[in-house]
């Protein structure tokens, strides 16, 4: 056990004069080989104390392995123990990429994900908090390696992309994740139904403006708000005559969302077409067209707020 103590104290140092000296001599041309995922997880295993850990754990995430072998043992680290290096193998293969680690990380979030529904007996609120933890970077590292076998996976998992980091991992896949998306969100009994459309408003994917602009045409309000949303922020020339089509939509946030984006992308063209909206038989929509021309200070609009 001595002879451990000694070996840990010396690779520990190791850490630290790796980060020191390649932060000395960084731009020179010069380093210092990091420990290995290799030397990281054998003291891991020997560690015993949470700033241990914590250290290894902020030295295991940055590491980038440079073969299969060091991917795999990152791999079998999703199963390690203690929590916080679970975590950091999680991180490290999602920022590596590492499609090999797709299955094994689907399968762990969903391990998580029964855990933390159904707490096991003797099940801390720490304990739970720290599952949470390792799931939610799964989620991002799988959104970061960006293979479609984890879409579906997520979306059984709505606790996850409901929570702080859900949104954004989810709508990263972009137009790959749009057919599930749509899937999901075309059961309107499906309790999660909203936060589904939430993403898909949300995704900045050009490559998905066809699917986008069919579903602006969708018979269901909802999808036609959700859909042109996207495209607004995508900023979708395609999509011009959709947004002018809709000018006429019964639905008021359709209405004004394809002013606001003909608005946006051709002032000249469409400011014009905002005053007839100061007619519309919507309220919200005419104090919301009020606001817009205020906003851009367009003096023309005075008049005919003088006449209302």
């Amino acid at each position: 056990m001595r002879i451990l103590r000694i070996y840990k104290m010396v690779l520990s140092l190791s850490i630290f004069w790796a980060a020191l000296t390649s932060t000395l001599f960084w731009g020179m041309g010069q380093s210092r080989q990091s420990p290995s995922v290799q030397e990281l997880l054998f003291l891991a295993d020997q560690a015993d104390d949470p700033d241990t850990f914590a250290f290894l754990a902020k030295a295991l995430e940055n590491q980038k392995p440079a073969t299969s072998y060091e991917t795999g043992l990152l791999i079998q680290a999703l199963d390690h123990p203690h929590w916080d290096i679970q975590r950091a193998a999680a991180t490290a293969l999602g920022n590596s990429k590492a499609a090999e680690a797709v299955p094994k990380l689907i399968e762990k979030l969903e391990t998580l994900s029964g855990l933390i529904r159904i707490p096991h007996t003797g099940a801390t609120e720490v304990d739970l908090i720290q599952k949470a933890l390792v799931a939610e970077t799964i989620v991002s590292s799988l959104s970061l390696i960006g293979d479609e076998r984890a879409l579906e996976p997520l979306l059984n998992h709505p606790e996850f992309y409901k929570a702080h980091m859900g949104v954004k991992p989810l709508a990263s896949f972009g137009a790959k994740a749009l057919p599930f998306l749509l899937k999901k969100a075309g059961n309107q009994k499906d309790p999660d139904r909203q936060e589904v459309l939430g993403i898909v408003a949300g995704l900045r994917d050009p490559e998905a403006i066809p699917q986008l602009l069919d579903m602006a045409r969708a018979e269901e309000a909802a999808m036609r708000r959700s859909a042109l949303s996207a495209l607004r922020g995508l900023q979708a020339r395609e999509a011009l005559p959709t947004f002018e089509k809709l000018l006429a939509d019964s639905d008021d946030v359709v209405r004004l969302s394809a002013l606001l984006a003909l608005v946006e992308m051709q002032p000249e063209k469409y400011f014009p077409v905002a005053f007839r909206f100061l007619e519309d038989p919507s309220a919200w929509v005419r104090g919301r067209v009020v606001d817009v021309l205020v906003r851009v200070k367009e003096v023309a609009a005075v008049k005919p707020l003088e006449r209302s």
